[in-house]
Order: C-alpha cells, then structure tokens, then sequence
C-alpha cells in the first residue's frame, strides 16, 4: 500500500505524542524496577551493574589511551593521579534515550531492515556521546571547578544527546515520506 504525502505528514505530527507516551511508559517500568525485593528490581539492578562495569571499563580504557591514568572497579571509574572516582550510575547509561529513540523509529513507518539498521547506527551513536560524556565528566572532575563540572554532567550530556535524537529521527522521517513520494 502506498501512501500519499499527506497522510503521512499527517502521521509526523502524532510522531512527538507517541514519543511523549514511550517516555511516560518507561517512568512506570522505571519505577516499577525500583521496588526492592522483586524479580524486576532483581533484574534491573544486574542490568545496570553490568552495564556500568562495561561503561566504566571502556572509558577507564578511553581516558589511559588520552593519557590520564585510570582504572575500573565495577561501575567506578578510579582516576589514579587525583584521588578520585565517577561512578556509572543508572542515570549515567543513557537507557532513556536509547528506549526514546528506540521507539520513536519503531512507531514510524518504514522498511523493517532499514529500520534495524538505522537503530543500530543511532544506538551506537548514543553510546559514544555517552562514553564522551563519562570522558569529559572525568577531566572535569579534575580539572576544572565544581560549578562547571555539574554543569558538563548535568547539562551539556542531555543537551548533545537528545540534539542527535532529534537530528536523526528528523532525518528518518524526511527520508521516509521522500520515499514514499517516489
């Protein structure tokens, strides 16, 4: 079945709405893997320990590479020279974003194949903003002030990520409907 242009212009703009609903889907899981003593919380607290040793191991690699002396210990980033630590927390693994972005292309039209390819290219986007992320929250943790350390863990991280997200499904769904037109 093909379609036309404007029904499926139409379909972009519910685009934002199903996002919306993702995210508001994934603060109940979230919540939900929270409560201790279940099988999910069970589940959910080995997910995000095994990711951030993985996290933690990979950056802890990345920042020796850059010549800054570090070594992992579970979901710690131990910066050796300083004294100090960055812990890979669950907030710290991305997995909002990737379930937001993961979705949003899952929601939109288009070919199967193609689809699974662009979630692993933008997926693996993500992951390398994130391990930069971990990187530059580690030489400002450092080097620089509190106020501008919070300011790179807090702000700039969200910012860059979520502008790829948007860069990316805007793409999508530019090159689904020109598809489509064709």
């Amino acid at each position: 079945m093909k379609l036309n242009a404007k029904v499926l212009s139409q379909e972009q703009y519910l685009i934002p709405i199903k996002i919306v609903l993702v995210y508001l889907a994934w603060k109940v899981f979230n919540y939900y893997a929270l409560i201790p003593g279940t099988a999910l919380n069970h589940f959910w607290n080995t997910l995000v320990a095994d990711l951030g040793n993985l996290y933690a191991i990979v950056s802890s690699f990345i920042l020796t590479l850059v010549g800054l002396k570090a070594s992992a210990s579970g979901i710690n980033i131990n910066l050796i020279d300083s004294n100090k630590q960055v812990w890979v927390q669950e907030h710290c693994l991305a997995m909002p974003a990737m379930i937001v972005f993961t979705c949003a292309v899952l929601l939109f039209r288009g070919i199967w194949r193609e689809k699974l390819l662009f979630l692993a290219i933008g997926l693996a986007g993500i992951v390398f903003i994130n391990l930069m992320r971990l990187i530059l929250v580690s030489y400002a943790w450092i080097y620089f002030s509190p106020p501008f350390f919070r300011i790179v863990h807090s702000y700039v991280y969200v910012l860059i990520t979520y502008a790829f997200i948007f860069l990316m499904l805007a793409w999508w769904m530019n090159r689904v409907i020109k598809k489509n037109n064709s």
